[in-house]
């Protein structure tokens, strides 16, 4: 069960995990298609239910709004595309509140947070790698090899050293878990992760590979999740989706 901190949901999220539009219908009838892309822990599709981290808190926020949840699964691609076009009513679900997000779009009170940023690294490197002390001297005094998700919230910070780098560091749009399969199998050495991904990767089938996670002091511990709604969403339908948070938050907590 997830459990509350004020605003804050135990869990986390990348940005665009899933999404949501909203149909124009009278209050007593209102629903929201919960638009999502498959991207566990967070939102994920399992023997046809969908199921995550953020999933729960956001379908409570949006019950005690007056509105029901519909989930449909769409691309990532979709997704930003629609989310970037602006024009639909429609929300994202899981996105820190930047300056950036505020000016363009409609941001919720917080629903969750993400976890501590660092390294998916195999339990084999993990010392060797933690010695290194930071970052900037992984990047410009080892050898490792690194992976990224082009864009993730927990990536882009780091993504400048790579300009200090040598040329077998790694920026990569493959997902997650594609990643954690190369660390597994010794071709990636690192990967960028937010530690409450670690479970999950620690599944990978690969013959005696066991990973583990590494942080650095300058590594930023989890910041908050919000759902960002596009411009094209009622500005009062943002102040119930933040009515029905509060109202889920007081409840959980007394769970």
């Amino acid at each position: 069960m997830l459990k509350f901190d004020r605003r804050i949901v135990g869990g986390k999220y990348t940005a665009l995990v899933f999404a949501f539009s909203i149909a124009n219908m009278p209050l007593s009838a209102q629903s929201i298609d919960f638009q999502y892309e498959d991207h566990p822990p967070f939102v994920y599709e399992v023997d046809g239910k969908v199921t995550g981290i953020f999933v729960d808190v956001t379908v409570r926020a949006a019950n005690l709004a007056g509105f029901e949840v519909v989930w449909k699964k769409r691309t990532f691609n979709r997704l930003k595309r629609d989310l970037e076009d602006g024009a639909q009513p429609f929300c994202a679900s899981g996105h820190s509140k930047t300056p950036e997000a505020e000016s363009k779009w409609h941001v919720t009170d917080a629903i969750g947070h993400f976890g501590r940023t660092g390294l998916l690294v195999r339990e084999s490197d993990k010392a060797a790698i933690a010695s290194v002390g930071s970052i900037q001297a992984l990047f410009e005094q080892t050898s490792f090899i690194g992976g990224f998700v082009k864009g993730a919230v927990y990536a882009v910070p780091y993504e400048q050293y790579l300009v200090f780098s040598h040329d077998e560091h790694l920026i990569t749009s493959s997902n997650h878990e594609q990643l954690a399969q190369l660390v597994a199998k010794g071709r990636l050495d690192f990967v960028f992760i937010d530690e409450v991904m670690l479970p999950m990767h620690q599944k990978v089938n690969a013959v005696g590979a066991q990973l583990g996670f590494v942080t650095f002091p300058e590594m930023p511990g989890g910041a908050e999740a919000h759902i960002i709604c596009t411009k094209a969403v009622p500005a009062s339908w943002v102040v119930r989706l933040n009515h029905g948070i509060e109202e889920a938050t007081k409840k959980a907590a007394l769970e």
